[in-house]
């Protein structure tokens, strides 16, 4: 689980996540709740799996009216550092656009 704060269009937003994982399939599912969406509640987000040290799970998101399809993609290069980013795919250029990258580095 974990809370993401920052300031989203000149107000407070609060982003929360919660990872299930079924050891019987290896599937991982990503549940995700927001200020700027409340009447959406907890939502499934994205579901996916690790192959060969890299995280890939899809799902689709609203935006503006429209949905999108979602790709979360988690690698980890060191031990000491995890890369996630997320992407949509652009139905014109079919190719995934990143639109969202994070670097978590752990602390001794």
């Amino acid at each position: 689980m974990d809370e993401m704060k920052s300031t989203h269009y000149g107000d407070n937003f609060i982003g929360l996540s919660i990872r299930m994982f079924n050891p019987e399939t290896n599937i991982w599912k990503i549940f995700w709740a927001d200020t700027e969406n409340p009447g959406n509640y907890l939502k499934e987000q994205v579901v996916g799996e690790f192959k060969n040290g890299i995280g890939e799970f899809y799902g689709k998101e609203l935006y503006q009216g429209k949905e999108y399809k979602l790709r979360f993609t988690w690698k980890r290069p060191s031990e000491n550092i995890a890369l996630w980013e997320q992407a949509y795919f652009d139905e014109k250029a079919k190719e995934w656009e990143t639109n969202w990258t994070m670097q978590f580095t752990k602390e001794n």
